[in-house]
């Protein structure tokens, strides 16, 4: 008897299933031979849309893409009507179906796919973001809007390639927040390639430099700065910060003379009174370094005499001169790292400097500058 009426419920299971799966929703798609037409069921659940069938005599299927936004594109052949069916299932059971109506228009002259529609899917292969990534959510938002243009025969190519460049750059920057510094490599060269003329191409190659300095890869470093010189013009600042970043894998590969060759050639050949700034800053610290005090001195007072629009070069060399007129021996000096302690505290009220300026202060003033 419970045999029997398992047997029953087997049967009418299957006959319900067969049912639901004959009469799924119809989604009609209007389109043109000779044109791609792109087919993306709503990813619901923790189930997976695939592909069952579709009219290969009128379209052939161009890209079959199941994860991690679901979508397929055709290319249509010739005009008539077709069908394409997905199924959807959840641990390998059927739960739904969907058909698309294809309804391809007859069209005289024939139209190929240019290199830029190609082009536009080809992040799509190569993004790889993990499941309900911000960026992929973005992007998949992006996705959606550019298939509605599709199907509605509004279809903007020169939008849909700015909307992956711009999710592309989002995810290379995560990357590189999170120090996950090989795999940046690897997607600031495929963007880079994919995508030479885009106006963030520099400032990924320069991020790129950044990533091989924090590597501890400095000869690598070196040359890279070096190629990115070729290209740049003789006084223009870009050349000038890629010379300073060139004389700072110098100095870290231990090559000081090297370095300090590119420092005096940015002194001689720039006029940007900010990369002047930094590049007087650097090279004296780097005859601190060689234990040349008067030299560094020279250097660093520069910049606090000259520059008074320096900003960060400025800060940084009031501190120095203040500590170094009370640290060094030969130097020492307390009544003029007081007023350089003093310039700090007054010019930079919110620097990361204050406190240990306001510090020294009242350490001098309460030990040496009442002899004064």
């Amino acid at each position: 008897m419970m045999t029997s009426r398992l047997i029953l419920s087997i049967i009418l299971a299957l006959f319900v299933g067969d049912k639901l799966f004959a009469s799924a929703d119809k989604t009609i798609i209007n389109t043109r031979p000779y044109k791609k037409f792109v087919i993306s069921p709503k990813h619901s659940g923790k189930g997976l849309w695939r592909l069952d069938q579709f009219n290969g005599e009128l379209f052939t299927l161009i890209m079959d893409r199941k994860k991690p936004f679901p979508y397929y594109i055709f290319q249509a052949k010739k005009a008539g009507t077709g069908t394409v069916k997905l199924i959807y299932s959840e641990n390998g059971e059927m739960k739904k179906s969907k058909i698309y109506e294809v309804h391809i228009k007859s069209q005289d002259k024939e139209k190929t796919i240019s290199a830029k529609s190609k082009r536009a899917y080809d992040f799509n292969m190569k993004i790889n973001a993990r499941k309900n990534h911000g960026t992929q959510r973005r992007f998949q938002r992006s996705r959606t809007a550019a298939v509605r243009n599709k199907l509605n025969n509004k279809w903007d190519i020169s939008r849909e390639i700015y909307l992956n460049q711009k999710a592309y750059l989002s995810y290379i920057k995560k990357l590189y927040n999170k120090k996950l510094y090989e795999k940046t490599l690897i997607h600031i060269d495929r963007f880079t390639k994919t995508y030479p003329r885009h106006p963030g191409v520099f400032d990924l190659k320069l991020t790129k430099g950044k990533i091989l300095m924090r590597q501890n890869r400095y000869a690598d470093a070196a040359k890279w700065y070096q190629a990115l010189m070729r290209g740049v013009g003789g006084k223009s600042p870009v050349r000038g910060r890629l010379t300073l970043l060139l004389a700072k894998s110098y100095e870290k590969m231990g090559e000081n003379q090297k370095a300090k060759i590119s420092y005096i050639t940015n002194l001689t050949l720039m006029k940007n009174p900010k990369i002047l700034a930094e590049t007087h800053f650097r090279l004296g610290n780097l005859y601190f370094k060689e234990k040349d005090y008067i030299e560094g001195i020279k250097e660093i007072e520069t910049v606090v005499n000259d520059y008074p629009e320096a900003g960060e070069a400025r800060q940084k060399s009031l501190y120095l001169l203040g500590e170094m007129y009370y640290k060094k021996t030969k130097l020492r000096n307390y009544k003029k790292s007081y007023q350089y302690f003093k310039a700090l505290s007054k010019e930079f009220p919110r620097g990361p400097y204050k406190r240990k300026a306001l510090n020294k202060m009242k350490y001098l003033e309460k030990n040496f500058i009442k002899y004064y």
